[in-house]
């Protein structure tokens, strides 16, 4: 795709950028983080003392979480959206950088860890250099955390017709949800897996996707705690085709 096309995902979360702060980074939707994505990530390396590119950083509130898990951590912003570096800077007091992952990119320094969640199906106008950009940005052995929506969940024809007519929060022809047997198909030159989970029940759309559900925020107080509970046994149970999400570390070779 032209760089032109590949632009329409910083128009698009240029656009969104309240609404997906309100949404996704509210009380219920951390507390979702926290329970089954950060747990996760930060099992993962302590890091302490590590430069970490916070990928598609949005305001930065990721970056918080593991700062307070990790508080010796030396993290950096990158976003598509000047907006969501702007507020990166203010809510973490560290530097964040524009960056479209798709396009050729300039590497002023290496990091030991790079994190994205939810960023990659964002990318797929140049899904390959996408990730040779990201390998770029690692240091030899670096280790790269990532979670994405399973483009082989038993949903995904429903998901992929909501994406066409949601026109204000999707862009279907810049984004859609990845398989991860394809990514690694990608990558054999680049990393090598040292873990991954499938999971994903109903909080995982009705809490922290409860933006694109419309649902209204006296509603999501309502269900949120039951749902977030809820979600570890279904991630326990569920296979991957009935996991809407998988969760990966990889490692830089």
């Amino acid at each position: 795709m032209s760089e032109n096309i590949s632009e329409r995902q910083k128009e698009l979360y240029e656009k969104i950028h309240e609404i997906y702060k309100a949404h996704y980074y509210d009380k219920y939707s951390m507390e979702y983080r926290r329970k089954y994505i950060y747990d996760f990530f930060l099992k993962q390396r302590d890091l302490n003392g590590c430069k970490v590119a916070d990928l598609a950083s949005g305001a930065g509130d990721n970056t918080v979480e593991f700062l307070k898990v990790y508080p010796g951590a030396i993290p950096t912003g990158f976003d598509i959206s000047d907006k969501a570096c702007v507020d990166y800077e203010k809510t973490t007091g560290f530097q964040s950088y524009q960056m479209d992952l798709t396009q050729d990119i300039i590497i002023e320094e290496q990091f030991d860890v790079a994190i994205i969640v939810g960023g990659l199906h964002h990318c797929v106008s140049d899904l390959e250099k996408t990730l040779q950009n990201i390998a770029k940005l690692l240091k030899k052995d670096g280790m790269l955390m990532f979670m994405e929506p399973n483009a082989d969940y038993f949903l995904e024809k429903i998901r992929k017709k909501w994406y066409k007519k949601d026109t204000a929060f999707f862009d279907d022809l810049t984004e859609h949800a990845l398989s991860y047997p394809e990514l690694k198909k990608m990558t054999p030159h680049l990393f090598e897996e040292v873990e991954v989970a499938y999971r994903g029940g109903p909080a995982y759309f009705l809490v922290l996707n409860s933006a694109i559900f419309r649902m209204p925020k006296f509603l999501k107080n309502l269900y949120s705690g039951l749902l977030i509970k809820s979600e570890k046994l279904f991630n326990k149970i569920l296979p991957s085709y009935f996991s809407a999400y998988f969760i990966v570390c990889w490692r830089r070779k």
